[in-house]
Order: C-alpha cells, then structure tokens, then sequence
C-alpha cells in the first residue's frame, strides 16, 4: 500500500492507494502559522480505513515547488513514517501532478495536446512558472520552474498556446488578465492531488524510469543559520 502526501499549496492532502485504486483520501486547508495538523490527519486517516502503518509500503511526498514549509514537514514526515519498516520514500513535483490533472480535466477537448504551464505565486510581485511540453503525462519529467515578475507573466499572450493551471488564481489575475493567457485556462483553483503523485510514482516503477531526487523543489535557496 502506497501513502502519497502534498503539503505544496494551500490545500493539502493525503491518499492511501493500492495500485491505481484509492482507499481514502483526506484533505484539508493547510496552515500557515501554529501546529501542522498533518500527523493527527495521518493517524485519522489509518484509522477511518482500518490499516495499520506497518501496511504502508511505499511513502511518496509531493516536492513543490509551493509552500516552503509544508514541504519541509511533509518531506520530515514521510522520513519518519518510513523508519520503522525501512519503507522507501519517493518524491514527485507538485507541479507535474498539477499538469497531469489539467490535461485529464480537458481530456475531451483537442487542447489536451498542448502543453500545460502551472503557474504559482513567488511572492514580492512574482511569479513561478513551470512549462511541461507535450504530451503531458505520467511519463512526464519533472521541469524546473522560472520566476518572472507578474508584469512579464501578464505579456505571455504572445507566447505558444498552452493550458494553464495554478492554485493562486485569486493571488495572481483576475479573471480577464487570465483570458488573456494564449490557449485553455483553468479557472478553478487546483491543488496537487495526492492519488496523483502514486500513479506517477507506479508508473516510473514499472517502466524502470529513474525518481526524482528526494529534496523540495525550493523557488530560493534555504538560509543556512
């Protein structure tokens, strides 16, 4: 049994999946500020489905880029669930799980062709972008994300058409600064979806693909004290 966890944007979440097949699924707003609720999440969730942690086998955590500090807690929290049985732990981009979920949403509409953009918020007037090319999928790589200022990401009209995704719509356009976006803009905001990170996971396992190294996708450097 897998045990896949996000903690990259404001909506986080939890998954306890066997193959394909998910058993629960937990999520929840995540926190900013006080005491991460995410072990008493992790106990609730174990025990609403009746499985014993000794049953998880493999820990897969979302690596960002996103939320600074839940990636540092669910990456420790992941390292520590697997001590007891040497589980190992693989780690996916938040981003990428984001991309795969944008292109299943448009999977009818001949867009899903594109490549998708996942945008996020960088702060101080920033923005993050991540650009997968096409097609998008879980043989996807993960690619490394690029900060530019709000105003450069507003020019991307004249950029190639893509289909855009993000978790801070509300923190990054209005509605018709996003229209002016070339290509499919998923309006609603969308959070990495854990059950996502574990097909990722499965499928590199089972095509012998290589993981990705197991560290945060950072936007800056860590301070070292």
């Amino acid at each position: 049994m897998i045990l896949a966890i996000d903690q990259s944007s404001n909506r986080a979440g939890l998954a306890l999946m066997t193959g394909d097949t998910v058993h629960a699924r937990q999520c929840w707003t995540a926190v900013r500020r006080g005491a991460d609720p995410l072990f008493d999440i992790w106990r609730e969730l174990l025990d609403r489905s009746g499985v014993a942690p000794a049953a998880i086998k493999e820990l897969v955590v979302g690596l960002g880029p996103g939320n600074y500090t839940g990636l540092r807690v669910s990456l420790a929290a992941a390292r520590l669930w697997a001590l007891p049985g040497n589980v190992p732990v693989t780690g996916v981009g938040s981003s990428l799980a984001m991309a795969v979920a944008a292109v299943d949403n448009v999977a009818a509409l001949a867009t899903a062709a594109m490549p998708v953009v996942v945008v996020g918020d960088a702060r101080r007037d920033s923005v993050w972008m991540v650009r997968y090319p096409s097609p998008v999928g879980l043989h996807s790589a993960e690619q490394a994300p690029v900060i530019v200022s709000r105003a450069e990401w507003l020019r991307q009209s004249d950029s190639e058409a893509a289909i855009w995704t993000s978790a801070d719509w509300e923190r990054l356009a209005t509605p018709a600064e996003r229209a002016l976006l070339p290509g499919t803009v998923l309006q609603s905001p969308a959070a990495p979806a854990p059950e996502i990170l574990g097909r990722i996971a499965l499928y590199r396992q089972r095509h012998g693909m290589a993981s990705a190294p197991l560290r945060p996708i950072y936007l800056q450097s860590p301070v070292r004290s």
